[in-house]
């Protein structure tokens, strides 16, 4: 325990944050993120080009999507 002015009572001398990179390719929740929006991409544009001139186009998260 510490005690200072300033701060207080205190558990820890200092507390150190460290962010992380999860879209790398090498992360588990990169990859799967990115196969998530290839998936849902690549089923907008099938469905798209099944549904025609009935399709109404709608950008969701930067992408164009069927509705």
């Amino acid at each position: 325990m510490n005690w200072t002015e300033s701060d207080g009572l205190s558990l820890v001398q200092s507390a150190e944050a460290r962010v992380g990179r999860p879209a790398t390719p090498m992360s588990v929740a990169g990859v799967a993120r990115r196969q998530t929006r290839r998936a849902v991409v690549g089923g907008a544009a099938v469905g798209a080009a099944a549904a025609g001139t009935a399709c109404v186009r709608v950008l969701v998260n930067g992408s164009y999507v069927c509705r």
